[in-house]
């Protein structure tokens, strides 16, 4: 890997968004490993002192064909999967580069969707941040010799910052249930994330039980679900009625000042209708707290319920709700335990630059 010249092409550049996030982990894991990395963006917004930065004009103002020549010169590019435009220069003009391209979300029904999938024909690896959404692929594909080959990279966090904010991984923060929970969720504010529906739940535990209930949502407001955003901030008003329990949006903050509230949380909580592998899991397992999230694909694989984990599902039958009138019942530091242990078999940098070694080797 240290002979290879590696371009990566990404929409934008920064750890606020879950699909961005990953390119910057990728840099950060192949930068010193290498033996020349550019990275081409439309966005700089954070980042902005590194120098193998490529400031770039939409595609569609370029020449197409010039663009090709120049990836060309590179072993292997790594794209975002919005920019399907690169995978229509590749096909345009064919060069001897290896391109991977990523998929963040639930795998659709592939027959049913092949106009969206039709730009991947050119394309030699589609990597997956979820064992589930790899097997769905797999599963969909089997027959089909022109799209590209599934590959697995399960994704890691930034170490480096979380250490320095928590010194110690291992070191369990006491959470006392019957007296205070501190709870946080992290994700833009739209329906797939499901945060009404926390709000909801918590509600109904405030009224059952006599501890302090407090939960900080941090994430942007989506612009194109306003309803849903405005019914979001109409419910934390709401719930100001309620002695012991305290909602408070965050909004958008930068990561340093997450990182501190989700070191200082008891719980981390996810509700979401359909997800990749979230960030804030894998941090949340890289620093042994407790995660309750919904039942999906995306945790297939990584999270199992009552062993590093607690999961419910979202069919109305109140799981939820009952998780947390029991969880004096579960063996909650031994879950949190065993979580840190899926992190450091699975997830951590070291484990992700093996897998990453063998995605560009191979």
């Amino acid at each position: 890997m240290q002979n290879k010249r590696i371009a990566i092409v990404t929409d934008a550049f920064n750890r606020q968004n879950g699909g961005a996030a990953a390119f910057v982990n990728l840099y950060d894991s192949l930068k010193s490993k290498v033996k020349e990395l550019k990275i081409f963006t439309f966005r700089r917004e954070s980042y902005k002192n590194i120098i193998d930065l490529v400031r770039l004009k939409q595609f569609y103002k370029i020449n197409r064909i010039k663009d090709i020549n120049a990836l060309s010169d590179f072993d292997v590019v790594f794209f975002h999967p919005a920019i399907k435009e690169i995978a229509q220069l590749v096909s345009i003009k064919r060069c001897n580069s290896k391109f991977i391209t990523f998929h963040f979300a639930n795998v659709p029904k592939f027959h049913e969707n092949r106009i969206f999938y039709s730009h991947l024909k050119s394309i030699d690896n589609l990597v997956f941040s979820s064992i589930g959404h790899l097997e769905d692929y797999t599963e969909q594909t089997e027959y089909d010799d022109s799209l590209p080959q599934g590959r697995l990279l399960l994704p890691t966090v930034n170490e480096k910052i979380l250490n320095s904010i928590q010194k110690s991984t291992t070191e369990l923060r006491t959470i006392n249930v019957n007296s205070e929970l501190n709870f946080i969720c992290i994700g833009s504010i739209q329906p797939r994330k499901n945060q009404k529906f926390i709000i909801e739940e918590l509600i109904k535990f405030s009224l059952v039980t006599e501890a302090k209930i407090k939960i900080k949502f941090y994430g942007t407001f989506s612009g194109i679900h306003k309803n849903y955003c405005k019914d979001f901030k109409e419910l934390v008003n709401l719930t100001k009625g309620y002695k012991n329990l305290e909602v408070c949006y965050m909004g958008h903050k930068n990561n340093k000042v997450v990182y501190l509230d989700l070191v200082e949380s008891d719980i981390t909580i996810l509700a979401s209708r359909e997800e990749g592998f979230a960030t804030v899991i894998r941090e949340s397992l890289c620093l042994s707290k407790l995660v309750i999230t919904s039942k999906l694909r995306g945790n297939y694989g990584v999270l199992k319920h009552l062993d590093n984990c607690l999961e419910f599902g979202l069919d109305g039958k109140n799981e939820l709700l009952d998780i947390l009138k029991n969880l004096q019942n579960f063996n909650i530091n031994q879950i949190r335990l065993n979580g840190r242990q899926t992190y450091l078999k699975m997830l951590s940098n070291y484990q992700y630059e093996i897998n990453l070694r063998t995605l560009i080797d191979s």
